[in-house]
């Protein structure tokens, strides 16, 4: 038995790649798409939070917070988006990650999680948010998915 397989490369033109210098380094990253995400914010009985950007900018500490009647689950998927000319732009992952892992806020506690703003590559001084993926897990199995975000600055 012969197995041929073809692999096709293309081109995506919708990529575009952002390099900015500085006086004393180059950084860039690369915008992927404009934003996907219509909604975001609509789970009214939860929020997120910035706590902390590390002073190298290579990671961002979130606050969950929770007041539904169920439970919050979220995990480590996640994205990046820059603002530029008031429209929001999801940039490219630059490493592959990929995790299936599940962390649950009750209702009325918090939860504080960490995430890796370097898989984006190097962010420019500008807006960005975090845009996590949350599920809001019914008792009777019919969950509810959200998006919840938070805008920050990199100075």
């Amino acid at each position: 038995t012969l197995v041929l397989a073809l692999l096709f490369v293309g081109c995506d033109s919708d990529k575009i790649s952002e390099t900015e210098t500085t006086p004393t380094t180059e950084i860039s990253y690369t915008i992927e798409t404009e934003s996907p995400y219509i909604v975001i914010n609509d789970l009214p009985t939860a929020t997120l939070s910035v706590t902390e950007i590390s002073s190298d900018n290579k990671t961002i500490t979130v606050v969950f917070s929770y007041s539904g009647e169920n439970k919050l689950c979220y995990g480590e998927q996640y994205k990046i988006e820059v603002q530029k000319d008031n429209k929001w732009y999801s940039l490219k992952e630059s490493e592959t990650f990929i995790s299936d892992v599940g962390y649950i806020v009750e209702s009325g506690q918090t939860c504080t999680a960490s995430y890796h703003l370097s898989r984006f590559g190097t962010l420019t001084s500008g807006h960005y948010r975090i845009v996590v993926m949350v599920t809001d897990q019914i008792e009777d199995g019919n969950n509810t998915h959200h998006n919840l975000s938070v805008e920050f600055d990199i100075e």
